[in-house]
């Protein structure tokens, strides 16, 4: 008997899908931005729900990074171009805070820059940084949910076919 009744279940499901009857799956609800909270520059605490309603690019990057620092001043030039269309880039350093004020202040780095190797390094695994490459780059939906990963070093033409989506 025990053999017998997958068979009979088998069949009972294979009339039901014969009778036009359909079985509603729902889909699986979109990964939710994990709870991120990181110091910036001046020691105050921020949250990734304070740029909700805005497209967000979390780049983690290092002052000692070279593919880091030469993608910067794309990022300077998109955060001017794209901030009208709800665009708001964020810095996520690995770096104590005084280098990277002053490579920001340097820079003219003209988004939110944060720096606390304690907050960031798990920040960066929270994200889906698997690999622990530098930089990374993480897209946040106006929703706050993350829609797109990057490894590697972003020029401008790839960063705006990203992000053309969600602007």
């Amino acid at each position: 008997m025990a053999r017998a009744l997958p068979l009979v279940l088998l069949g009972i499901a294979g009339l039901l899908i014969g009778a036009g009857a359909y079985v509603w799956l729902e889909p699986e609800p979109p990964p939710a931005t994990p709870t991120l909270t990181v110091s910036d520059l001046d020691g105050r605490a921020h949250t990734l729900a304070e740029y909700r309603g805005k497209v967000v690019v979390v780049n983690f990057w290092a002052t000692w990074c070279p593919p880091c620092r030469k993608e910067i001043p794309m990022l300077i030039e998109a955060q001017a171009d794209l901030a009208d269309d709800g665009l708001r880039i964020l810095g996520l350093a690995l770096d104590d805070p005084e280098p990277v004020r002053r490579y920001a202040e340097q820079e003219g780095m003209n988004y939110p820059v944060f720096a606390d190797p304690a907050q960031i390094g798990p920040a960066l695994a929270r994200l889906g940084d698997t690999r622990g490459a530098l930089p990374f780059t993480v897209v946040i939906d106006r929703s706050g949910t993350v829609v797109e990963q990057h490894y590697g070093e972003l020029d401008r033409v790839a960063l705006d076919a990203i992000l053309a989506p969600y602007l």
